[in-house]
């Protein structure tokens, strides 16, 4: 399973709501770097998981279609949702697919310190980075251990952007 936080995005507009910011062009094409490091270390993906937020939502967008691999929308991925409601619902999609999260702090962050049975995280998860986590006996058990931690800028190098 991996974990990425959203690429970065404009502020939030005037007369709108946090929802509602999109993502940068620097975002997008940091994304589309992010994407092509992904492929050039073989790390493969089933399926993108997406908080159903805008910028979010843009972010799985450029990734699928780069990884080619589809893409859903899981309501477990908001910002506000509780662990708990985000954990049944990864339970009830995994069915053995590889699965790459995107959404956003603090929902990312809280998960992970389930997984790492821990409230003082190892890590940082930074707009558009991916964490690399193994869960040997996911679901039912959610215990995990992280494998790689990926900055976007480093993802970029490596995917040649």
């Amino acid at each position: 399973m991996y974990l990425m936080r959203h690429g970065q995005t404009m502020p939030t507009p005037e007369a709108g709501t946090d929802a509602e910011r999109a993502l940068s062009e620097d975002g997008r094409a940091e994304v589309r770097g992010v994407a092509a490091g992904l492929k050039r270390l073989g790390l493969s993906v089933d399926v993108v998981l997406t908080s159903p937020v805008l910028r979010a939502w843009q972010t799985a967008e450029v990734l699928s279609s780069a990884l080619g691999v589809g893409m859903e929308v899981c309501v477990g991925l908001l910002p506000e949702q509780d662990v708990e409601t985000l954990m049944n619902d990864l339970a009830l999609r995994a069915d053995g697919r590889r699965l790459l999260l995107v959404g956003h702090q603090p929902c990312l962050e809280r998960m992970l310190g389930v997984v790492l049975r821990t409230v003082e995280l190892p890590v940082a998860l930074s707009p558009a980075g991916v964490i690399w986590l193994e869960l040997p006996e996911f679901p039912p058990h959610w215990r995990g251990i992280i494998r790689g931690v990926f900055p976007a800028d480093v993802l970029c190098r490596l995917g040649g952007a």
